[in-house]
C-alpha cells in the first residue's frame, strides 16, 4: 500500500544485521534484487508521485533516477547490471507502459504493448525475457506474459479467470513463481515455466 509510511531495510539472509537505508516520509519500497551483489532499485513516493531510486549496498551511496513523465515504479536491473525494466504511468490515467532504459534509466524506451495496465516486470536469469502481468487482453483479468527481448515477440504464460501477478523466474529458468486470486485471496504459486507456442499480438 503505497499510502502507508513504509521504509526499507536491508539484512543477511539469517535475518541478521538489519540496517535501516531509507529515512524519508512518505512510502519507500517495492525494492529490486541486487544487481552484481551491490545496487538495489527502490520506488519512493516522498515527493508525491513514484520516483526511482538506486542504492549502492557497498558504498551506501543513494541517487535519485529521473526516467520518464509521470509515476515510476518497480524498477529492476537485468541480472547484468546494464539495463533496467520499470513500470510507468500518466497522470489521470488507468493504463501504464513498461519502459527500458540503461543501468541509471536514461535513454528510456517503451516497450511496443498493446494499452493496457502492465505491471511487475521481472528479469529471466540470463536476461533475454521480461516477464510481466498485463490486463491488455481482458480489461478485467489480469495474466502473465514474457517478452522476448531479441525477437520482440511476447507469449503468454498464464491463462486463469483468477488475478495472476508477480511473476519471477526461479535461477534456473525452469519454474516460474507468482501470486494469484484463485483460491479467492493472494497466494503463491509455483509451476513450470511454459509458455505459448506462438507469439500473440501485443501491439
Amino acid at each position: 500500500n503505497s499510502n502507508l509510511p513504509t521504509e526499507i531495510y536491508l539484512a543477511n539472509n539469517d535475518g541478521s544485521h538489519i540496517q535501516r537505508i531509507t529515512d524519508a516520509k512518505g512510502f519507500d519500497g517495492f525494492t529490486s534484487n541486487p544487481a552484481n551483489n551491490k545496487n538495489i532499485i527502490y520506488t519512493s513516493f516522498r515527493s508525491g508521485d513514484g520516483e526511482l531510486y538506486l542504492f549502492n549496498s557497498i558504498t551506501g551511496v543513494q541517487q535519485k533516477l529521473k526516467a520518464a513523465v509521470g509515476s515510476d515504479t518497480d524498477g529492476q536491473m537485468s541480472p547484468d547490471g546494464k539495463s533496467m525494466v520499470w513500470v510507468n504511468q500518466e497522470k489521470n490515467s488507468g493504463l501504464s507502459r513498461l519502459m527500458v532504459g540503461n543501468s541509471v534509466a536514461a535513454s528510456p524506451k517503451i516497450l511496443k504493448l498493446r494499452a493496457g495496465l502492465h505491471q511487475n516486470p521481472s528479469y529471466s536469469p540470463k536476461g533475454e525475457y521480461i516477464l510481466f502481468s498485463s490486463n491488455f487482453e481482458d480489461p478485467n483479468n489480469t495474466d502473465i506474459y514474457v517478452y522476448e527481448i531479441a525477437a520482440q515477440c511476447v507469449r503468454k504464460i498464464t491463462q486463469n479467470p483468477a488475478q495472476d501477478r508477480a511473476p519471477w523466474l526461479s535461477p534456473d529458468g525452469k519454474k516460474i513463481l507468482f501470486t494469484s486470486t484463485r483460491s479467492g485471496q493472494d497466494q503463491i504459486y509455483l509451476m513450470d515455466f511454459v509458455t505459448s507456442e506462438a507469439c500473440i499480438s501485443a501491439q
